[in-house]
C-alpha cells in the first residue's frame, strides 16, 4: 500500500460551504486541526460530533438526491468500468447511498461484496472493536429497492445491514474496486471514520490492492484533516458535484 501524505503543522481550515459558518466545529474556536499532537484522538472526537450534526440536518430527499448524483459519477469512472468486483456497502442514515450502482452493478454482471465484521458483535458492550476485522462476502443479486428487503442481509445491533453468516467469503485479493464510506475526506484524500479503525486495518492489508473510491457529500469534504500513521487515503473521491483522482494527480 503507498504512504500517505502527512501534515506537520496546525493547520485552521476555513468553511467550504456558506451554511457550514453554522456548524459547531466553525462555531466553536476550541477546535484547531493540528497534526501528530497528543491530543489528536480527542481533536478528531470533536470533529466527528461537530460533523454528524451537520449531517442530521440534511433532508432524506436532499441524501437521495446526492447519492444518486454519487452513483452516477462513481459509474462514469474508468476503474468503475474495468472493476469486475466491487466491495460496497450498505449505508447508514446519514451516508452517501450507494444501493442504485449495487443494482447496476449486477444488471452489468460484475460480482458485488460487502464487508461483514468478523466476529460479530453480539452484544455491543461485549469484545474489543480492535480485535475485529472486515471479511468482504458475496452479495446475491436481488432486485430490491432497499437493501432492508434483501433475503442475504440481517441487522447488526448497531443497526447496520451486513451480509449473513452463511454467506461465502471473497479473497480480499480478487476485488478490484473497493467503495469506502467515511465521515469526512480531505482535499488530498485523506479520510476520516467513525473511530473504529475497520477500513483502515483491512486496506492496509497485504493481498488488498484494489483501487478505492470514497463517497461523501460535498458537506463532509473538508481542505485539511487530522491524520495518522495508520490512516489511509482513497485514491478517488466522489462527491454529487463529480470525482476527483487523487491517485492520478501522486504519480505526476
Amino acid at each position: 500500500m503507498r504512504p500517505n501524505a502527512r501534515g506537520n503543522q496546525k493547520v485552521v481550515t476555513e468553511p467550504k460551504h456558506p451554511h457550514c459558518r453554522t456548524c459547531p466545529v466553525w462555531q466553536s474556536r476550541r477546535l484547531d486541526l493540528a497534526f501528530d499532537c497528543p491530543g489528536l484522538p480527542e481533536r478528531k472526537g470533536e470533529l466527528r460530533r461537530a460533523i454528524v450534526a451537520g449531517l442530521a440536518a440534511m433532508t432524506p430527499e436532499i441524501r437521495r438526491r446526492k447519492s444518486e448524483a454519487i452513483c452516477r459519477h462513481i459509474a462514469a469512472l474508468d476503474v468503475y468500468a474495468k472493476a469486475r468486483t466491487v466491495m460496497a456497502y450498505v449505508a447508514m442514515e446519514m451516508e452517501p447511498d450507494p444501493w442504485s450502482l449495487v443494482r447496476a452493478m449486477w444488471q452489468a454482471g460484475k460480482r458485488v461484496v460487502l464487508p461483514r465484521v468478523e466476529p460479530p458483535f453480539e452484544e455491543p458492550r461485549i469484545g474489543y472493536v480492535h480485535q475485529r476485522q472486515i471479511v468482504p462476502v458475496v452479495l446475491g443479486a436481488q432486485p430490491v429497492d432497499d437493501p432492508r428487503d434483501h433475503g442475504e442481509l440481517a441487522m447488526t445491533v448497531f443497526g447496520i445491514l451486513e451480509p449473513k453468516s452463511a454467506a461465502a467469503a471473497v479473497p480480499p485479493a480478487e476485488i478490484d474496486l473497493i467503495l469506502v464510506p467515511c465521515l469526512a475526506f480531505d482535499r488530498r484524500g485523506n479520510r476520516m471514520g467513525k473511530g473504529g479503525g475497520f477500513y483502515d486495518r483491512f486496506l492496509s492489508r497485504q493481498d488488498v490492492a484494489a483501487a478505492t473510491c470514497g463517497l461523501a457529500f460535498t458537506e463532509q469534504v473538508f481542505a485539511r484533516l487530522p491524520v495518522c500513521p495508520h490512516d489511509y487515503a482513497v485514491d478517488v473521491l466522489v462527491t454529487e458535484t463529480g470525482a476527483v483522482d487523487f491517485a492520478r494527480d501522486r504519480r505526476r
